[in-house]
């Protein structure tokens, strides 16, 4: 049996594109985004207890950004959250014991 959750709509008109990279890693993670130039993007990391462990902010100034991610948290599942204007993206990330 395999279970999915859905955890946001791709909206095919949407120029915004995410990836993170590499997922599961030891805390070092790439945040990779495309198509939101000059927009303020609010990040929050989430433990799955809904208590934000990270919370920052970047503006990219290309069209292709890259954002290091570079976490001293304990292994677990955590919850990426990205907030563009009024859309949120969120994406599940391990972070897996070194």
């Amino acid at each position: 049996m395999t279970a999915s959750i859905a955890t946001g709509v791709i909206d095919p008109s949407d120029p915004f594109e995410l990836k993170i990279a590499p997922n599961p890693s030891a805390g070092r993670f790439n945040l990779k985004s495309r198509g939101e130039l000059n927009k303020t993007i609010r990040v929050q990391l989430l433990d799955l207890s809904g208590r934000v462990v990270l919370e920052s902010q970047y503006r990219p100034t290309t069209n292709d950004h890259q954002q290091a991610l570079n976490l001293k948290l304990p292994a677990g599942v955590y919850q990426l959250r990205i907030q563009i204007d009024k859309r949120v993206f969120v994406r599940t990330i391990a972070i897996v014991a070194s």
